[in-house]
């Protein structure tokens, strides 16, 4: 009995026109010609395409974001590359390039954070070489033989930190 109902109900919504074309029933009791007479309704195929482009057009963006490197950020180098390309580091007395393991000679003083050091010089400026010319960084007179550098001393991650601040001439006014 629900059966027929429900198809008696449908046969009143749907009929055929002589033409063959379809009808709805309207609400108010009308007939009016199907939208789409002879086809099924093409909305659902229609939001299928529009959401496949939609998530398509979506992961290209995300592969084209990730694919190029942000501006602000360096290339981060492995160790080993980094030592092999080091710049040679000038010495701050007479501004010779130092090879690679050279060292500056200085005398460390002992302290908790920073520590105060007098810097002599390289291998090519100390000991007492009257070749070469040795300025002070910071107030730009000529250095004694026996003049040094005075700067202070740090460590952060792992790498030793400078700060000249002067020599035997402005800083202690040794004239020797």
């Amino acid at each position: 009995m629900i059966n027929e109902k429900k198809s008696s109900q449908k046969d009143l919504q749907t009929l055929i026109n002589p033409s063959g074309g379809h009808t709805h029933v309207h609400a108010s009791g009308r007939k009016v010609p199907a939208r789409y007479p002879g086809k099924t309704n093409p909305r659902p195929q229609r939001q299928q395409t529009i959401a496949i482009s939609v998530v398509l057009l979506t992961a290209l963006i995300l592969a084209l974001l990730f694919s190029i490197p942000p501006a602000g950020r360096l290339k981060v180098s492995t160790k080993s590359s980094s030592l092999n390309q080091r710049q040679a580091q000038p010495c701050p007395l007479c501004s010779f390039l130092l090879a690679r393991g050279e060292r500056l000679h200085s005398i460390v003083f002992p302290g908790q954070n920073e520590k105060i050091v007098h810097i002599l010089g390289c291998p090519k400026c100390y000991p007492e070489n009257e070749k070469i010319k040795r300025t002070c960084p910071v107030c730009r007179n000529s250095l004694p033989p026996s003049g040094f550098i005075i700067g202070s001393m740090w460590e952060n991650r792992g790498k030793k930190h400078l700060h000249v601040t002067g020599c035997s001439m402005c800083k202690l006014n040794i004239r020797k």
